[in-house]
């Protein structure tokens, strides 16, 4: 039935093409490979939790959740990591309109996003961008889709394995007054990373490669 009530919408839309498929279980099969050709999704689901591990990382798309999910779920999903996989996230709480006792009212459905790398440690929360209320957004001005990381990683430190290979990564060893040794990096790509990290506003811990140890 839910799927007969989406294809009356989407074909509504001249300008769209559309594909609809079930969630059926938690997985660590990503479907965002058989469906490379999707450019925006619109998922109705009772735990959004799932769409991290069904979608896998998604940076261009948009990505549109209904859930009947509590205030709680929602919380924690933006604050999980998974969710910074997902760059243009838009969340409808829909659980209290379907749950409202009087049918005389109609409950409201707010709408979160999350605020991607608010400090040093790569948090993540959420904010309500509007509401529902009436047939009409209380905020209509606000983008439901609004930019992320205007102000960058917030210095948040990212580990980087590298081997050396010139005249792109060159790796020296450097004895400091201590006389412990410490491995110095230059190159064309080492210095192209640390121009990006500081428009970008974070920070570089390069690993030598060799001396990983396997897992």
């Amino acid at each position: 039935p839910e799927q007969d009530v989406l294809q009356i919408i989407l074909k509504s839309f001249n300008s769209i093409s559309y594909k609809i498929f079930h969630i059926y279980e938690y997985s660590s099969k990503n479907t965002i490979s058989s469906e490379s050709r999707c450019v925006n999704y619109l998922i109705f689901c009772q735990d959004p939790e799932i769409t991290a591990t069904k979608f896998g990382h998604m940076v261009d798309s948009r990505v549109f959740i209904v859930t009947i999910g509590s205030k709680w779920q929602i919380q924690e999903f933006f604050k999980s990591q998974v969710s910074q996989n997902i760059m243009n996230l838009l969340i409808a709480s829909a659980g209290p309109a379907l749950q409202e006792k009087n049918k005389n009212e109609v409950a409201d459905i707010k709408l979160y996003t999350h605020e991607m790398y608010i400090d040093g440690l790569g948090s993540s929360v959420q904010t309500i961008l509007t509401t529902w209320k009436l047939n009409k957004f209380t905020r209509p001005e606000v983008d439901l889709y609004p930019v992320k990381l205007a102000s960058g990683f917030k210095g948040h430190r990212f580990i980087l394995s590298a081997i050396e290979k010139p005249p792109l990564v060159f790796r020296s060893i450097d004895k400091v007054l201590t006389q412990e040794q410490s491995i110095l990096w230059d190159g064309i790509e080492i210095r192209l990373l640390q121009l990006i990290a500081g428009v970008l506003n974070f920070t570089l811990e390069i690993h030598d490669a060799t001396l990983s140890k396997s897992r």
